[in-house]
């Protein structure tokens, strides 16, 4: 498996019409938005526009051998049960993998799509690499 590069890059999402304008980092998976590569809806990620608390939280869950993370969340709440799209990190030897990307929920598997993901990924991410971007954002985070 190649090696990709991680960026994190700011990105808008349009307020109006009942909708919270939010300013949120994407992730550019080799030069590319990875929100457009997976063809994301009306979602953010949880990098940016929430609060520093849930922030660092999440920047764990990115370095952790967590399993399943949603990398886009409901851009009004950031609530799982709104749908996300997600993938499943794994930490290995030589870094981290992030693969078998879905669209769902934390209420009804019924709802889960992966079909609309099956030709993106896997990205392998060298681990020195990977940590350094989400340590970096972390480092900039206010403390509270």
């Amino acid at each position: 498996m190649n090696t990709s590069s991680l960026e994190l890059r700011w990105r808008g999402r349009p307020g109006g019409g009942g909708r919270t304008e939010r300013r949120y980092l994407d992730f550019v998976v080799d030069g590319i938005s990875l929100y457009d590569r997976l063809g994301v809806g009306d979602q953010v990620t949880a990098l940016g526009c929430w609060s520093v608390d849930s922030e660092r939280a999440y920047i764990q869950q990115l370095l952790s051998p967590s399993g399943r993370v949603p990398l886009y969340v409901c851009a009004e709440c950031g609530d799982l049960g709104c749908g996300a799209v997600t993938a499943l990190v794994e930490r290995t030897g030589e870094g981290f993998v992030w693969r078998d990307f879905a669209f769902e929920n934390n209420y009804d598997a019924a709802t889960t799509d992966s079909d609309s993901y099956r030709a993106i990924g896997p990205f392998m991410f060298n681990k020195t690499e990977y940590w350094q971007v989400l340590n970096e954002r972390a480092a900039t985070l206010s403390v509270t």
